[in-house]
């Protein structure tokens, strides 16, 4: 009888020991079993995350060719407005010059008037009285009529060079 329980106690002991083989590969079988759907889970999650990390690049490469276009317009708009500033200052100048031409030519040409006038008056002053007023009232009339052409030009070209500084100081 000794022998039979002894020989019942080893095969359950066995058996207990193959039970917890068995239970130990089981247990190593769901481990294997977790870690591959652990690591195709992550995976997953690498693949959107790998999307994502991709759209924010893309979005920023986006913001840094904006910012840079930003920039890029800022100084296309500075060598315009140079630019612009250039020219008018250079229209402004050539007007400016030619009103001073002009003014010079009409010095010029009254002052020789003025000289063949007192030419003419020594000459003419042996003449009649009345020619003398007559020529007087021809002089005045052609002086006050030059003033008056002279003044509009002067005012039209006041007017324009006031325009030029205006487009200048504003621009």
């Amino acid at each position: 009888k000794w022998a039979i329980i002894v020989w019942l106690k080893r095969q359950q002991q066995h058996q207990l020991q193959l039970q917890q083989k068995r239970e130990e590969i089981e247990v190593a079988a769901c481990r294997q079993i977790q870690r591959i759907a652990r690591g195709y889970i992550i995976l997953k999650q690498y693949g959107n995350t790998q999307k994502f990390i991709i759209l924010i690049q893309y979005m920023w490469r986006c913001s840094l060719v904006r910012f840079s276009y930003h920039g890029f317009c800022q100084t296309v708009i500075c060598i315009q407005s140079w630019a612009r500033c250039y020219i008018a200052q250079k229209k402004y100048r050539k007007c400016r010059n030619s009103f001073v031409l002009f003014q010079l030519t009409f010095k010029l040409r009254y002052q020789l008037l003025l000289l063949q006038q007192q030419r003419q008056m020594k000459l003419l002053q042996k003449q009649q009285e009345e020619l003398e007023r007559e020529n007087e009232a021809a002089l005045s009339i052609q002086s006050f009529w030059r003033s008056v052409l002279l003044q509009t030009k002067y005012t039209q070209y006041k007017q324009c060079i006031i325009v030029l500084q205006s487009h200048i100081r504003c621009s």
